[in-house]
């Protein structure tokens, strides 16, 4: 009769082996009574990455099975390691084989991440140019630039509150000082905001956009005298073009207007200004659930808070009340359309524009912003049937053509 193996030496005799295996193939570690790959453990990799590949048809026929007992466990060679027959090279090209990720659901990825991207600059687009157009309107109609900046920014109450309340989208959570810290901030976008309306209050809507593609300079001037940031000679060379252009627009603009060039200017300053602070005070995290959209929303309710006692200074709410019964009553549906198109249109193509240039490039971000500009400028000119003189089309195109090149000059030489 032979003599039965004590478990003990089996056992020893197994970590041994698995101990002079190891060299060969990827290192193991123990869990429960089978010794794993490291490897076959990660999520994706080794022999589980690809059963396919990894299956006994392609590494050949395993050796004949060895049991050893072990807690009441059996376990095999192929257990325990990589065959032994195998060597290094082989093992690792076919590990390598079996991580490499399948290049269709890597392109059908990158194909639903390109098309999101193209849905968002099209709503973005398509929104953008209808507030532009409806909000000129209900301005003719009734000219009360105040009221309008109220009703716009309270607008985003109708849009973001359900969504909170529904659960949809996540409530920001800002302690006092964080809401401090944002309220410079909120005073810029309020700025931006406000100065666009006063300019189209002022101007025609294709003078205002060409005067706002001067914000790059503004924007320049005050990173200087704020945070001292100097950039290199090709980028202050690009706002050449933009300078000349605006300057030769304004001054063959048929339509010029002093209210309407300084609001615009005054735009760019908000605009510029919250792009410095932010750089220069506000921290990467600030709350919680603080993603673009929320972060949109918290400045708009600030500047909701902020601009209403201004409102009821600047405007009389009895004047108001009556220059809007009195529009209703000569415009109808049609003007309640337009003031509600213009202030839905309004918060949707800023949270479109978060949404969509969050996920380009900076090439991309620049080229897509100008083509926006360009769009906007068109369509007002044929909606609007808005003169303009020869020399004035050149200094827009001048201009606007100056804005791609800083945004790409500076991308360019960023440090």
């Amino acid at each position: 009769m032979r003599r039965r193996r004590c478990p003990l030496i089996t056992s020893a005799a197994a970590v041994a082996l698995t101990a002079v295996v190891a060299p060969v193939g990827p290192p193991a570690f123990q869990v429960g009574c089978s010794t794993v790959s490291r490897k076959d453990a990660e999520p994706g990799g080794g022999r589980h990455a690809n059963a396919a590949l990894l299956d006994r048809g392609a590494l050949g026929r395993w050796p004949r099975k060895r049991f050893t007992a072990t807690a009441g466990c059996r376990r095999t060679a192929q257990d325990l390691q990589w065959p032994l027959w195998r060597s290094r090279k082989q093992s690792d090209s076919l590990v390598a084989l079996a991580a490499t990720p399948t290049p269709s659901l890597g392109k059908q990825a990158s194909w639903k991440q390109g098309s999101s991207v193209v849905v968002y600059i099209v709503l973005w687009y398509f929104f953008a140019i209808n507030y532009n157009i409806d909000f000129k309107k209900a301005l003719i109609a009734f000219p009360f630039p105040w009221t309008h900046a109220l009703w716009q920014i309270s607008f985003g109450w109708f849009i973001f509150g359900p969504l909170w309340l529904l659960g949809v989208r996540k409530v920001p959570k800002l302690a006092q000082r964080e809401i401090i810290t944002l309220i410079p901030a909120a005073l810029g976008n309020l700025v931006l905001h406000v100065g666009a309306i006063i300019a189209f209050f002022g101007g025609a809507v294709s003078f205002v956009h060409i005067v706002k593609a001067s914000e790059p300079v503004v924007s320049s001037v005050l990173n200087y005298l704020c945070i001292g940031e100097v950039l290199p000679w090709p980028v202050y060379m690009s706002l050449i073009p933009i300078i000349g252009g605006v300057s030769l627009a304004s001054a063959k603009e048929l339509s010029f207007t002093w209210l309407g060039f300084g609001a615009a200017m005054a735009s760019n300053v908000g605009a510029a200004g919250r792009a410095v602070y932010s750089k220069k005070c506000m921290g990467s995290s600030l709350g919680q659930n603080m993603t673009p959209e929320n972060t949109f929303s918290a400045l708009t309710i600030l500047g909701m808070l902020m601009l209403i006692p201004l409102t009821l200074l600047a405007e009389s709410p009895r004047v108001a009340y009556a220059a809007f019964h009195q529009a209703l009553e000569k415009g109808g549906k049609t003007f309640l359309l337009h003031m509600f198109s213009s202030a839905f249109c309004y918060y949707m193509y800023n949270e479109l524009a978060f949404l969509a240039l969050g996920k380009l490039d900076p090439v991309s971000h620049a080229v897509v912003n100008t083509m926006r500009r360009v769009v906007i400028i068109m369509a007002a000119i044929v909606v609007f049937n808005t003169k303009i003189s020869l020399l004035g089309g050149i200094g827009s195109g001048v201009a606007i053509l100056g804005t791609l090149l800083y945004s790409l000059a500076k991308t360019k030489f960023k440090k």
